[in-house]
């Protein structure tokens, strides 16, 4: 048995995750969900970097924004500042990125570590050209309206200039406005919405935010849909960011029932694309991943309404696709899906409506599986299905019934309560369930003028069925 997962057949041994393809819909917005952001914000807690001051700060700009580890972000601030004089030197994209630390900490930036971090940003930038990278001239910006210095509306313009037609901000200069420009266009506009209000700004956010919600089915990697989430909704654009921010959940290591394909320590990490084992191999990878998605999942909308399965159940077609399909899930939120005889797992992630649709194989005739489905809060249904394979089924009746007199119809080599249904000429003359020997009896009145009539008996999948004819007397 197996399952079809989005028109591909996939082994239920495997830990698939079925990705959502998301896109600009016009559906309500649910409250956003707590839960991911804080899982997440919980493991990189625990797994902090070393060594690695760029990420550190990532980390902590992260822990920053979804609140309550003031601690662990103070422990990170000290350990930046001891090495800010040196990791700064030379480099104006660091001074940048380490004045958002400082801004986000309440430091000084022109005192932190002992270094004047606006002034050393300002000596290295050339006219207002923070780095011919757009993300870091992005970062510049921002550091640079943080700090309130003179030298940000040349920076600003900068980066403005380098806008495209269609409001896509290229990965550099020189770079084709053909790009891949997700990601530095969400990380402009991030730099640009705190000067709101300002002519030029304003047309470039709008562009920059038409852009962004063309191109948001595109989305193919947790940093760049991340970045996207925060540019949408830094600009209001809830319902897309909720949208986007499902895809980042969708990207969560969760176990969810029995599908337990990760360590328990490594729960609400946030894969890069693929979720796989974390080893020391790619932990920075996990760290940086889950430091860029933690604001994101700060728009994760939450379920909006209570779930249900609408599974097959009962007899089935042998072997033929049978739908079934979840509603009322979180967007993005993990379902572990289970078939037992012989036993498999799958774990998928609901899409942007909340829902997931599928179908199965149904067991072979005379078989039977059971098929459940599971959230992270317990099993959410949990039915039996038994195959049926196409039947020619015995029918014994009388051969010849005057009119106004009772004819009976006995139907066997039926499956034990197996639904039959009796019809002559179109109109159904009995119904009912077979017993558990596999027979079924009905009686009804001959009426009419003298004929001969046919008898349809259809069991309860198509190709099990019978006809009889039987004289009808005047």
């Amino acid at each position: 048995m197996q399952l079809l997962a989005r028109g591909i057949v996939a082994a239920l041994t495997l830990p698939a995750l079925a990705v959502p393809v998301l896109a600009v819909t016009t559906s309500s917005y649910a409250a956003a969900d707590p839960a991911p952001a804080e899982d997440g914000a919980a493991w990189l807690a625990a797994h902090l970097p070393a060594g690695d001051p760029g990420l550190s700060i990532d980390v902590a700009l992260a822990l920053d924004e979804v609140g309550g580890y003031a601690g662990t972000v103070g422990s990170i601030r000290d350990q930046v500042a001891a090495t800010a004089d040196e990791e700064t030197a030379g480099s104006a994209a660091a001074s940048a990125h380490t004045i958002l630390l400082a801004a986000a900490t309440g430091d000084d930036p022109t005192d932190f570590g002992g270094v004047d971090l606006v002034a050393r940003l300002e000596s290295l930038s050339d006219g207002g050209r923070v780095s011919a990278d757009s993300g870091a001239q992005a970062v510049g910006v921002q550091a640079l309206d943080l700090a309130d210095s003179d030298l940000l509306g040349e920076a600003t313009a900068d980066l403005l200039a380098r806008q495209c037609t269609d409001g896509a901000f290229p990965s550099a200069v020189g770079a084709g406005c053909g790009d891949d420009a997700m990601a530095t266009t969400a990380r402009a506009v991030l730099a640009l919405v705190g000067q709101e209000g300002t002519a030029p700004v304003d047309d470039a956010l709008r562009d920059a935010m038409n852009w962004i919600l063309q191109e948001q089915g595109s989305l193919d990697d947790t940093p760049t849909a991340a970045l996207a989430t925060r540019a949408l909704g830094a600009l209001g654009e809830d319902g897309a960011a909720g949208e986007a921010a499902a895809w980042v959940r969708s990207r969560q290591l969760t176990d969810v029932g029995t599908c337990n394909y990760y360590a328990s320590d490594d729960e609400g990490a946030v894969a890069y694309s693929s979720q796989d084992d974390i080893d020391e191999g790619n932990l920075a990878a996990y760290q940086r991943s889950t430091a860029e998605a933690l604001p994101a999942l700060r728009w994760a909308p939450g379920r909006a309404g209570e779930p249900r399965a609408l599974l097959p159940s009962g007899y089935v077609t042998a072997g033929a696709m049978h739908p079934f399909r979840v509603d009322g899930l979180a967007p993005g939120e993990a379902l572990c899906l289970v078939a037992e005889a012989p036993l498999q797992r799958v774990l998928v992630s609901a899409d942007a409506t909340g829902g997931y649709q599928s179908v199965i194989f149904g067991p072979d005739d005379g078989e039977s599986l059971r098929l459940s489905a599971a959230t992270v809060d317990g099993t959410l249904a949990s039915v039996e299905l038994t195959g049926l394979g196409p039947k020619r089924l015995a029918v014994a009746l009388r051969k010849k019934v005057a009119k106004g007199h009772q004819q009976t119809v006995r139907v066997s080599g039926l499956a034990a309560a197996e639904r039959v249904t009796v019809k002559i000429a179109g109109a159904r003359v009995g119904r009912g369930r077979a017993t558990s020997d596999g027979t079924f009896a009905t009686r009804f009145r001959v009426t009419g003028k003298p004929r001969t009539v046919t008898v349809v008996v259809q069991g309860e999948v198509a190709g099990r069925t019978a006809t009889k004819t039987f004289e009808v007397l005047g």
